[in-house]
């Protein structure tokens, strides 16, 4: 059996497509649905580039340095996002795919195929947080579609209130996916794979609470 990655109705009907997954002795489409992840993000962490999202360091800086340095700041800063538009779907699409293949029986093309689904769904929700945080003016810690706004009602703490805010339901669904999806593709018990998948959602929300509480603008 040949199976086409296509994103939107893998999505749409996810049972089918770990079915169809599970049974695929090729997998077509892949490195075509790769490059469009990475052109995806690309733009969506250029257009916040653009519109300024993330540049509170810099802009506190603003009476304090040169009109000339203060310009020179900004386009590290968005030649610096469009960077970083490139690492995050890598380092989230390759590093649990190694992960996951190296623990499992599933051959690393399939283990690739479905971490592309739950990156895709990752890319599309920093979409949806630009739009809510361009519109509101909101930070990401207050996303309503995170935990950060629980967190705040109940703690001062920054690291506690940023690591909650790493936790969204969007990304609750993505463990959901990645979870059903190992299900069908390994023999492994379901407690084992189930562990796995919240583990690395563990490590990267802890590097990412960690990464918003470091004070960088007194390294700097």
């Amino acid at each position: 059996m040949i199976y086409e990655v296509r994103l939107i109705k893998g999505l749409l009907h996810p049972y089918d497509f770990f079915y169809q997954l599970q049974k695929a002795e090729e997998v077509r489409n892949l490195t075509n649905r790769i490059v469009f992840l990475f052109i995806a993000s690309i733009l969506i962490f250029t257009i916040g580039a653009y519109f300024g999202m993330g540049n509170d360091i810099i802009s506190n800086e603003l009476t304090s340095v040169s009109a000339g340095e203060f310009e020179a700041k900004k386009l590290f800063f968005a030649l610096g996002q469009i960077l970083w538009g490139v690492c995050y779907p890598a380092l989230l699409l390759f590093i649990p795919a190694l992960y996951f293949w190296s623990l499992t029986d599933i051959p690393y093309k399939k283990v690739l195929t479905l971490q592309l689904f739950a990156v895709s769904i990752l890319v599309a929700e920093k979409a949806i947080f630009l739009f809510l945080a361009f519109q509101l003016g909101l930070d990401k810690d207050s996303s309503p579609l995170s935990l950060g706004i629980i967190a705040q009602s109940l703690t001062d703490n920054l690291f506690v209130t940023s690591f909650f805010g790493q936790i969204s339901l969007i990304g609750i669904f993505v463990i959901w996916l990645q979870y059903k999806g190992l299900v069908y593709l390994s023999e492994r018990k379901p407690r084992v794979l189930f562990l796995m998948v919240l583990s690395i959602h563990l490590l990267y929300w802890l590097i990412s609470a960690l990464l918003s509480y470091i004070k960088f603008e007194k390294l700097l």
